[in-house]
């Protein structure tokens, strides 16, 4: 009876073990803001106002600067996460795990991987496809 027991309790210790699935491993929250910087002037966008001077000495050569899109994604979830740009290319953003208060990111957009190393709770600027007379600037931000 015992060993009945034993057996039937390890049994379903095993099946515990082997048939549950592995939890995917969930990453940071990325925000992604799609910039417009055309190399004519413009009026300034209200919903930058907190980043328009780092836009503006990172991108010195462009005028102004708009925002196109927003977009949230929990990384790490599910697998990549997938955002179609205005210029009709898909950015793809898949999370490749932490390194310190470094965020591992493998971005990919048409052919080209980037592997991006995006400090947390920073903001970084990943830009240079060109888009109606400037160019488009994501501005990514890890919390």
């Amino acid at each position: 009876m015992k060993t009945r027991l034993g057996l039937a309790l390890l049994s379903g210790v095993l099946l515990v073990a082997v048939g549950a699935p592995a939890a995917q491993a969930q990453g940071p929250e990325l925000k992604v803001s799609v910039v417009h910087a055309p190399k004519k002037p413009g009026p300034k966008d209200p919903a930058l106002s907190r980043v328009q001077g780092k836009l503006e000495k990172t991108f010195a050569g462009y005028k102004s600067f708009k925002e196109l899109a927003k977009h949230q994604f929990t990384l790490g979830k599910g697998g990549p996460a997938t955002l179609k740009l205005p210029n009709k290319k898909d950015a793809t953003f898949d999370y490749k795990g932490k390194n310190g208060t470094t965020h591992k990111v493998a971005m990919t957009i048409g052919k080209n991987t980037f592997n991006l190393a995006i400090p947390e709770k920073r903001l970084f600027f990943q830009a240079g496809l060109k888009h109606e007379g400037g160019i488009l600037v994501l501005a990514l931000y890890l919390k």
